[in-house]
């Protein structure tokens, strides 16, 4: 039964034709000879982007039976070690004359599989170096990859859709000629900041969408969360979420969060507190910034702000309304900033506060603030403090502040900032708006 169900999977993957599927800006190379790691949050676009793959090599002139696609979620496959060696020997048994060698190998959540890096290890070092791995955990794949593959892999991220996507997938040029076309982007910011950037999203209706983005948290809940803590306990996982959720762009405190729960009446231990809040980061259900200090050592112990993966999330939990511009704002921002910079994203609170700061640690290179209307003078004069104080801090002659729609250019006591509409700047290219 088990050898018959994994021919079944391989031969429907040969027997049926690629879906149709959007082209995504991530551009990988296929010919470098090390495995390729995909990794990124649940339904975020991995195994489209890995079907966008296989038909470039199709388009290529390959055969489709040289390309072995398994989806390590298909319930019909047990998730044990075996099952690894027991796929290439029944893709081996139904095509006995083509060389392992010349095949590409697909493995789509992989890190289902237990030891699943000791068996790609031994393949790519003893049988195929074409190999594309897929996961939804951060840590668990990144960890694997860092021991067991060191030198093999590269690895690239795809989340859901950013700005730049969304237009595209609306088939609308990023580079607008006209008046017309700037007010059909800008429409379509206002949907992406409301909607968010979950692929299969993004053409449904707004109940359809609210609804699947529910079962979207449902299955983080249970998948992500609870069978990696081991808690079957549903009440606690969901306030767990909503509670991180509720408190995006805003200082996160893993120890009030504790609290709160003890007093809901749930036993949970304080460590047990802290590695889920670790799950979640790892299965990229949000993102902590660190409050930049200049001693390195308490940037992991000190304060931190936390981003969800996705506005359409939040507003299908009810956690963020669709007036709450602000919020959805610099959301958005915070996605584009970690895109472009995914290791080096700080923010800085000293008596004024600049809402992202882009770099390493000893060398930030910008700073960003983020506000969805200047138009109030207070605002628009707190803004600009914080701006110009964290430029002057880094030693940097140019900064930025993101709004809806303001754009100028003004100077500040030495500094240089750029006003710039935020559906402008997540269009263009990185460092537009900086030189």
């Amino acid at each position: 039964m088990k050898e018959n169900n994994i021919q079944n999977i391989i031969l429907e993957f040969h027997n049926t034709p690629l879906p149709n599927t959007r082209k995504r800006l991530l551009e990988v190379p296929l010919n470098t000879g090390k495995i390729l790691s995909i990794v990124g949050p649940r339904r975020a676009g991995k195994t489209a982007f890995c079907f966008n793959l296989i038909t470039s090599l199709l388009a290529k002139g390959r055969d489709k039976t040289t390309v072995l696609y398994i989806n390590f979620e298909d319930e019909r496959l047990e998730r044990d070690t075996d099952t690894l060696d027991m796929v290439l020997q029944q893709y081996q048994q139904l095509y006995p004359n083509m060389m392992l060698s010349d095949a590409v190998l697909v493995f789509d959540e992989i890190q289902n599989i237990p030891k699943w890096e000791l068996f790609v290890r031994r393949v790519y070092d003893t049988m195929c170096k074409n190999i594309i791995v897929t996961g939804s955990n951060s840590t668990a794949l990144g960890k694997d990859i860092a021991t067991s593959l060191r030198g093999r892999t590269l690895t690239y991220e795809i989340l859901p859709l950013s700005f730049a996507e969304y237009v595209m997938f609306h088939d609308v040029s990023t580079q607008p000629q006209t008046a017309k076309d700037r007010a059909q982007i800008q429409h379509l910011f206002t949907t992406y900041l409301q909607n968010g950037g979950f692929p299969e999203t993004v053409f449904f209706d707004p109940i359809v969408r609210r609804k699947t983005l529910q079962d979207y948290f449902e299955v983080m809940m249970y998948k992500d969360l609870g069978e990696r803590a081991h808690i079957a306990d549903s009440s606690l996982l969901r306030l767990f979420l909503k509670r991180c959720f509720s408190s995006v762009c805003k200082p996160f405190s893993t120890h009030k969060l504790y609290n709160e729960l003890k007093s809901a009446g749930y036993k949970i231990g304080k460590n047990t507190t802290y590695e889920l809040v670790d799950i979640c980061r790892n299965a990229y259900l949000y993102f902590t910034v660190p409050k930049y200090t200049t001693k390195i050592a308490n940037l992991e112990l000190g304060e931190k702000k936390l981003f969800a993966i996705d506005s359409g999330l939040l507003g299908a939990l009810g956690l963020v309304m669709p007036h709450e511009t602000g919020k959805l704002l610099e959301q958005a921002v915070f996605l584009e900033c970690y895109r472009r910079t995914p290791h080096g994203i700080f923010f800085d609170a000293n008596g004024y506060e600049c809402d992202f700061l882009l770099g390493e640690w000893d060398q930030i290179h910008t700073a960003i603030q983020v506000t969805s209307s200047l138009e109030d003078p207070k605002v628009y004069q707190r803004e600009l403090k914080g701006l110009v104080q964290a430029c002057q801090k880094f030693n940097l002659e140019k900064g930025m502040i993101i709004t809806l729609s303001t754009e100028e250019r003004i100077v500040v006591d030495g500094v240089e900032v750029a006003v710039v509409p935020a559906w402008k700047w997540m269009i263009s290219s990185y460092s537009k708006y900086l030189n």
